[in-house]
């Protein structure tokens, strides 16, 4: 992004940022009311970098416009709905989830490289304070410890322990990679940061969470092990990720000793849970969902899906469906997988070029976190997270930034052998 103002004006502009990434980044730990702290400063950031001339690259516009193209299915489904303010809210929502993605995506294409260190470190001081605020209640180590509890499962500050839970996975990833990375006292450092987070997830109870961390790390495993040509690399990334693995056995064996954790965790983890099965169950909703979206082009309305049915189907694919209607799936899926689409071709282009530094590093993590999610989709309803997106427009906008620093055209990510992460 070439900003439009005088090189003062833009130096301010490059000073500003890490402060108010820091401040942004570590106001989303503050998620269990509405607007968060986090709501109001981004959307502060927001206007703030479009004065300073903070713009969305041209190829971001595609999934730009898909979105406008979800919000327009949204739109029309209003001829349906029996609650005007609550589709109202509902859809307010919604459009702001795209702000956060523009904000995230203009960030860091004006530079990702060294917003990067940035992100990450104001990201893992938010993941230590959920996870902390999370053991402790668990423990009853905190007054009122309930509040920062649901059905006995802890969700720090945040509303569900399956938001909770996941949007710890990214830095628990980045806290690995930095153990293996760093020395001296700032491993410790690392390896106390990953135990704490890794108890905090587990003590969320959710099977989202699990399965994201465990299906992410083994993906980025994957990746590594494909386009890794450095041995001592590659013991690092196979350590590291056995590492996670082997950290999470020895903390469920090490808190499965507490009888609160064992009947937690004997009603946890099995495959599926009562409220799975059965007409009005998970499974037997989603079928129900997927014949009445079929039956609605329009769909049913913004946040209609509850009066519909008993529960949600805990698909968000399902839920755009029946809620925004074909249009409005249209275009959220089409938002999601375009850039997932160019994550894809980054993965392409990294087979070609050494690899392991630090931008690449985190740009893999974040790929691999957002495929995953794009699967646990399948499962859960994502479609108000707000870390995803936030990751979908970090790595959108890193991507970007490694073409315009390249000169390469954006449909052949990095060229031959002309990735700027050389």
């Amino acid at each position: 992004m070439t900003a439009i103002h005088p090189p003062i004006a833009e130096q301010r502009v490059n000073e500003a940022l890490p402060v108010a990434l820091t401040i942004l980044m570590i106001s989303s730990a503050f998620a269990v009311f509405e607007p968060s702290p986090f709501d109001l400063l981004s959307l502060l950031l927001l206007a703030a970098a479009a004065v300073a001339g903070l713009r969305l690259p041209r190829p971001a516009m595609v999934p730009l416009a898909f979105a406008i193209l979800f919000l327009l299915g949204n739109l029309l489904a209003f001829v349906e709905v029996s609650d005007f303010a609550k589709a109202a809210r509902y859809t307010a929502i919604s459009a702001y989830m795209f702000l956060i993605w523009i904000l995230f995506t203009a960030l860091f294409y004006h530079d990702a490289a060294r917003l990067f260190g940035t992100f990450w470190r104001a990201y893992l001081i938010a993941g230590l304070i959920s996870a902390i605020i999370g053991i402790a209640a668990f423990m009853h180590l905190l007054p009122d410890a309930d509040l920062f509890l649901k059905h006995g499962r802890a969700k720090g500050l945040f509303k569900d322990p399956n938001v909770y839970g996941p949007f710890l996975v990214p830095v628990v990833l980045y806290a690995a990679n930095r153990l293996f990375s760093t020395d001296g006292a700032k491993r410790w450092l690392y390896a106390c940061a990953l135990t704490i987070l890794l108890t905090g997830l587990l003590l969320g109870f959710s099977r989202a969470a699990w399965g994201n961390l465990v299906v992410a790390t083994l993906l980025l495993m994957t990746i590594r092990l494909t386009v890794t040509r450095s041995l001592r690399l590659l013991v690092g990334y196979l350590v590291s990720g056995g590492l996670i693995v082997g950290m999470l056995a020895i903390g469920i064996a090490a808190l499965l000793q507490l009888p609160s954790v064992a009947q937690m965790m004997e009603k946890r983890a099995t495959l599926v849970q009562p409220y799975d099965v059965g007409e009005t169950g998970r499974f037997g909703t989603q079928k129900r969902a997927l014949l009445l979206g079929l039956e609605k082009p329009l769909g049913t309305g913004p946040g209609e899906i509850r009066d519909e049915f008993a529960r949600y189907p805990h698909n968000v694919y399902l839920l755009v469906l029946v809620e925004n209607g074909w249009l409005g799936l249209a275009g959220f899926m089409g938002f999601l997988f375009s850039q997932l689409a160019l994550g894809l071709r980054y993965l392409k282009t990294i087979s070609r070029r050494p690899v392991g530094n630090a931008v690449d590093d985190s740009i893999l993590i974040i790929v691999a976190v957002l495929l995953t999610t794009a699967l646990q989709s399948l499962f859960i309803d994502t479609l108000h997270w707000r870390h995803l997106f936030m990751l979908l427009g970090v790595m959108t906008g890193s991507l970007l930034w490694a073409v315009k620093r390249s000169g390469t055209a954006p449909g052949d990510l990095g060229g031959a052998g002309q990735h700027p992460y050389r």
